[in-house]
């Protein structure tokens, strides 16, 4: 199906057979997101993969809905679709999120409280990382 309907601004002497939209919004589900994602900074890098986050569904920020989180994303239809993704960076309650286009993450050892990577950025130095998951209740924390 190639076909969208878009609203756009009014301009005299339209001629719908001249007129060229490259945008339009749309929804997009994320099944079986974990409820503790439900939140605005992340559902909009998780959405900013497919496109340009513009709207939380309400019951996805009322987090009143668990089998999906719905987001408005303003898509461009002059590049290829995505018809799925791979969400990467998450270990047990760890998130790693990284723009691929200015830095490199490579994870070398994973477990489900912490995550040891490497982060290389042309002409930087390289760093490592290390990033551990912990109760804030330290009767609770062991080393273990």
């Amino acid at each position: 199906m190639d076909h969208y309907l878009t609203v756009r601004r009014w301009e005299p002497n339209f001629k719908p057979s001249e007129a060229l939209e490259t945008k339009t919004a749309i929804w997009v589900q994320f099944p079986e997101l974990p409820i503790e994602y439900y939140q605005d900074k992340v559902l909009f890098a998780i959405a900013k993969s497919l496109g340009k986050p513009l709207k939380i569904d309400w019951t996805t920020a009322m987090a009143t809905r668990g089998k999906f989180a719905r987001i408005c994303i303003e898509m461009d239809l002059s590049k290829p679709l995505k018809p799925k993704f791979i969400l990467e960076g998450r270990v047990g309650g760890i998130w790693i999120l990284w723009d691929t286009n200015h830095v490199n993450v490579r994870a070398s050892s994973v477990g489900p409280q912490v995550i040891h990577a490497t982060i290389h950025k042309e002409d930087y130095e390289e760093w490592v990382l290390a990033v551990v998951y912990a109760s804030p209740n330290v009767e609770g924390q062991s080393l273990d």
